[in-house]
């Protein structure tokens, strides 16, 4: 069964990236964004982490990004293909939400072997889909992205917007959130 929880159950940090992105079309949410993507100054800020179920993070702070993240050198973006199986074979009413999460550099430069991806927020309206992702297939050193997936999701949609963040890990065990916003749940008929 996946874990959902309320939005505002969400850890703090992860809570604001999706408010934030509401706060643009609501002028009524209050919680802090980037106000400006060309200020780099106010681009990236620091924020505390606390992992799902409320356990506070080890490391410091975490990086937050707008749309993309720098982590080992390197700009990185997210892609998401997230759907949901609804072939003759499947149930009636479908299968659980899969999400693939290809978090790819921005130059197409290699991929920064010493990062992870180790959890990841699906939200749909108020709720969150709490994953903890795995790479399932093994890294090559000319790769320009780390591949992860998450399964046994809820059976929200198909044909919904959610929106998604991934944590990212570096080396030295700084914790980055990379968002991807209005992301299509897929179907397959």
């Amino acid at each position: 069964m996946p874990q959902i929880e309320e939005l505002d159950n969400l850890p703090t940090p992860v809570r604001e990236l999706f408010l934030s992105k509401n706060q643009q079309s609501n002028s009524k949410a209050r919680l802090s964004r980037c106000e400006d993507d060309h200020d780099t100054n106010n681009h990236r800020s620091q924020v505390d982490v606390i992992f799902p179920g409320g356990a506070p993070a080890t490391d410091e702070a975490v990086t937050r990004t707008c749309s993309s993240v720098s982590v080992g050198g390197k700009e990185l973006l997210l892609e998401t293909y997230i759907w949901r199986d609804f072939m003759p074979i499947c149930p009636k009413d479908g299968t659980p939400m899969i999400a693939i999460l290809k978090i790819c550099t921005i130059n197409s430069s290699p991929f920064p072997a010493d990062v992870q991806a180790d959890l990841a927020w699906i939200v749909y309206g108020t709720q969150a889909w709490a994953i903890h992702v795995l790479e399932e297939r093994p890294r090559t050193c000319e790769r320009t992205y780390l591949r992860v997936v998450g399964r046994d999701g809820p059976k929200w949609g198909p044909r919904i917007s959610v929106d998604v963040i991934v944590q990212l890990r570096d080396a030295q065990g700084k914790t980055f959130l990379l968002p991807a916003y209005s992301q299509t749940v897929h179907c397959t008929e």
